[in-house]
């Protein structure tokens, strides 16, 4: 199954914590967030900050794993 739910689950990444698990919530994936990710075919790119204690990126590389054309880039701020 092809969704939308790609674009809308990577735009709402950096909006706030847990909004991604909120969009597995539906008919489609009945709250499994790892299915929701393997369902993206977009490209996407997560960009995570070394330092940050809110959104860590050892989570976000959890889940750059299971979206097929994404990558991940880490960027270190003093």
């Amino acid at each position: 199954m092809t969704t939308s739910i790609g674009t809308r689950m990577i735009c709402f990444a950096s909006s706030r914590r847990g909004s991604l698990e909120i969009l597995a919530h539906n008919r489609a994936y009945r709250g499994d967030f790892v299915a929701a990710l393997k369902e993206i075919e977009a490209k996407g790119i997560v960009i995570a900050c070394d330092n940050d204690l809110y959104l860590r990126p050892k989570d976000n590389q959890i889940e750059i794993e299971r979206i097929r054309n994404g990558e991940l880039r880490i960027y270190s701020f003093p």
